[in-house]
């Protein structure tokens, strides 16, 4: 049972990612480019990561995994925003 919730999660993130890969590419300006990217980081690679792991089990990886899903929901938004402060005050002193 855990194998098909494992499998789900893994396809159910893939799925994630690469409809969030044609979005991007769909979007026109910077900072809508940044917010699809940044939720793409955060929801698919978490829920890829939530299937790694109920397909490995509970022991010392899951913990690893669990460890790098905490970094990821931590550094994620962070590195977002710093590129969209970035980018709004390269707007500012350009006018």
């Amino acid at each position: 049972m855990l194998d098909f919730i494992g499998y789900f999660f893994l396809v159910s993130g893939s799925l994630i990612t690469f409809i969030a890969a044609i979005g991007f590419t769909k979007f026109k300006g910077f900072f809508n480019k940044v917010h699809a990217s940044g939720i793409n980081d955060v929801f698919g690679c978490l829920v890829s990561l939530i299937g790694l792991v109920f397909l490995d089990g509970f022991s010392s990886y899951s913990l690893k995994i669990l460890l790098l899903i905490l970094v990821i929901l931590l550094t994620s938004p962070t590195s977002t925003y710093a590129l969209s402060l970035l980018n709004s005050n390269k707007e500012n002193y350009d006018e």
